[in-house]
């Protein structure tokens, strides 16, 4: 399970958690603080990773490394 703490469009606390995979985290006006991590070797080469075949959201899809805060 993986909860995200729900802000408001300004950046604020809505006091609000919800699992990632609850619909309601998707919704407009439901936003999240998140990072994204990129990797660059001394070749100017990008790091990338391939999603998991079993993930729900965007399975096999080349992605960036992300997390949240």
């Amino acid at each position: 399970m993986e909860l995200w703490n729900i802000l408001d469009e300004n950046g604020n606390p809505t006091g609000i958690t919800l699992d990632k995979d609850d619909k309601r985290t998707w919704e407009k006006d439901a936003y999240h603080q998140g990072v994204d991590a990129w990797i660059i070797n001394s070749e100017n080469k990008i790091l990338i990773q391939k999603r998991a075949a079993q993930k729900k959201r965007e399975p096999n899809v080349w992605s960036m490394t992300v997390g949240g805060l």
